[in-house]
């Protein structure tokens, strides 16, 4: 019906438009940021929902939109339990986010290295809270560049090479955060918000109308898990079960059924808490003032919207894979259930001997469109690459931030000027680029390696938001400690330095976990056995200092216990050794026929966690002391 050149005149029209709005969100930020010291620092006038749309776009956009239904094609239902971090996103802004505000008001301070420096009277403390942050920015940005080419190259039929590609996209993000500041990021993410969300649902849309609906899924689902040979131990095909709340193995990699346990599933949502804990995103809290903070309305933009969206449409996506024919096992064993138009696009291969493997899922389904509907092909693009800027942005804008506002000995100095801030975006930029181009494929083992790295950030704000016995010395060792046990776990670190004790992710325990362990016990010891009396006392003066704001802003809720406790049980519920019960709970994954709500079970216990979870925020906000 459409030609080639009609799909790449709509890509080229498609993409223009949409760096056209970034280049406007960079005028816009520019303009309205005209104090010197507002590059980095947005105070007041800022709405709460766009707020919360551009946190929520900048933590998730790259991982919920291309990574995440890859994740789901090979680890199935397990895998998905994942999208609860559209839950624990909120739930740990508001726990740490109105602490980091209040601190970050009542103190001055813009950077979040600086802030628990003074706190912890110990510069070490800050340079590692800076080396940290590049730590985890600079991989990260190397692999949304990097995933920006290979998909602008795919979907362009090689009509625009990957590093071409990959150069403009980057040069594009650089220009826009460089020109406008914190402003242009927050702007152009929170629009980002709504073309990730919409590109999400729009591709789970085609893909279950080209597998005939949700019953047709549903039983496609049930075929594929009868042809499933990697079962866990209650002979429950791994698509479909969690396989058990642990494995004593040494690696995850030798796991039985799937390494998706339960302590899987929980130890990988804590390690995607290092997003949102880390220096850069952290710096999110002391830069953006509003007397409208954003975590309670994250309850809705992330929670609630984001959480459905992937509930539903993404799940789709990952398992839909195997029914449109990127599973030749399924193709070939189970055609009746394969509505085949992946199989062209893949040349007759099977999705996971593709060079991408699952991360090319995502891409392949916004092709099925370019022959058909080539505006829809188009507008899709953007909206990838929506995701993956809005994460670029505030990866460039934290670091910058920690940088120019901390690094060089700085503290917090206001008179930095635009040209300094630009200058540090554009060197950050250059080298992540430098990182991306140095690749072959994107690597994803360095986005697990940046993830433990954010986590290890934990000991210190729990110090700096509740515990002033913890002290600067103990900080610093910790976070060295934490790092390397999180590197010598890490699929990444096991390969780079030939491990043969334990392999990746032993115990079925991410990297993360192994990372803070180590942490804490380092923290809790050194600071147990060298306790300083004057340095308690100047950390005291902080906390009591937020306490008594917090008692003159509002009276005390209360409920703070119970609102932990709800917490505590959505998480091992929803996303922790008690996934296992949702095995069964609605059906027996072996017996479609027994399925309550024509659903696999674990599908359905997810729903129900999903909607608990929204409530349990709504709790938790309401419950929680104020903080300023």
């Amino acid at each position: 019906m459409f030609d080639m050149a009609e799909k790449v005149i709509w890509l080229a029209v498609c993409l223009l438009a949409y760096m056209l709005f970034c280049l406007a969100c960079g005028y816009r930020g520019a303009r309205a940021g005209k104090r010197s010291g507002s590059f980095f620092i947005i105070d007041g006038g800022l709405s709460a929902w766009t707020s919360a749309s551009a946190l929520t776009a900048a933590c998730l956009g790259a991982w919920v939109f291309l990574a995440h239904p890859g994740l789901i094609y090979v680890g199935g239902l397990p895998a998905a339990s994942l999208s609860s971090v559209a839950i624990a996103l909120p739930l740990c802004a508001l726990l740490v986010f109105s602490r980091l505000s209040a601190l970050g008001l009542r103190s001055g301070k813009a950077s979040i290295a600086n802030l628990l420096g003074e706190y912890f009277q110990n510069t070490q403390v800050r340079n590692l809270v800076i080396l940290a942050g590049l730590g985890f920015a600079l991989p990260l940005l190397a692999l949304q560049f990097r995933a920006a080419g290979v998909l602008v190259n795919m979907l362009s039929d090689d009509t625009v090479s990957i590093n071409a590609a990959m150069l403009v996209l980057a040069g594009l993000v650089t220009v826009y955060v460089a020109w406008g500041g914190i402003r242009s990021v927050v702007a152009g993410a929170a629009a980002q918000f709504v073309l990730m969300s919409l590109g999400i649902a729009l591709i789970g849309i085609v893909a279950l109308y080209y597998m005939g609906g949700v019953a047709k899924f549903s039983a496609g689902l049930a075929a594929l898990a009868e042809i499933d040979s990697n079962r866990s131990a209650d002979n429950f095909s791994h698509y479909l079960a969690v396989p058990g709340v642990i494995q004593l193995i040494s690696s995850a990699r030798e796991a039985l059924g799937s390494p998706w346990t339960g302590t899987m599933i929980a130890t990988s949502l804590l390690a995607f808490t290092g997003i949102i804990v880390s220096p850069v995103f952290s710096n999110w809290a002391l830069c953006v003032r509003s007397d409208k903070p954003a975590p309670p309305q994250m309850i809705w933009t992330s929670a609630a919207l984001l959480g459905l969206v992937l509930l539903v449409f993404t799940l789709a996506q990952g398992l839909g894979g195997h029914l449109l024919g990127g599973n030749m096992a399924m193709t070939d064993g189970r055609g009746d259930f394969v509505y085949n138009v992946m199989g062209a696009n893949l040349s007759g291969m099977d999705l996971m001997e593709t060079e991408g493997q699952e991360n090319e899922l995502v891409p392949v389904l916004i092709y099925l469109l370019g022959d058909t509907l080539p505006w829809l092909f188009g507008l899709l693009t953007v909206c990838a690459l929506a995701a993956l800027n809005a994460t670029s942005a505030a990866l460039l804008v934290g670091s910058s931030t920690l940088l120019t506002r901390a690094g060089f000995g700085k503290n917090d100095d206001p008179t930095t000027s635009r040209l300094q801030a630009a200058t540090v975006i554009c060197i950050l930029s250059a080298a992540a680029l430098a990182l991306a181009w140095a690749q072959e494929a994107p690597q994803f083992d360095l986005a697990h390696l940046a993830l433990s790295i954010g986590a290890q950030m934990w000991p210190a704000l729990l110090g700096l938001c509740w515990l002033p016995r913890i002290n600067g010395r103990a900080v610093a060792a910790g976070m060295v400690f934490g790092i390397i046990a999180a590197f010598a776990t890490e699929p990444f670190g096991v390969d780079a330095l030939n491990i043969q004790a334990w392999g990746a992710w032993p115990l079925t325990v991410h990297s993360a976990f192994w990372g803070l362990l180590v942490n804490m016990v380092t923290v809790l010891v050194i600071s147990a056995i060298s306790p300083s009396p004057e340095g308690i006392a100047h950390r005291e003066a902080y906390h009591q200092d937020r306490r008594e704001a917090a008692r003159d802003a509002a009276p005390q809720n209360g409920g703070s216990k119970s609102a932990a406790a709800l917490a505590l049980v959505w998480v091992v519920f929803a996303a922790g050794p008690g996934t296992v019960v949702g095995n069964t709970a609605f059906g027996s994954p072996n017996t479609p026929a027994d399925w309550l709500f024509g659903i696999p079970s674990l599908w359905a216990w997810q729903a129900l966690w999903w909607a608990l979870g929204v409530a349990m925020l709504l709790y938790v906000s309401k419950s929680l002391k104020p903080s300023a």
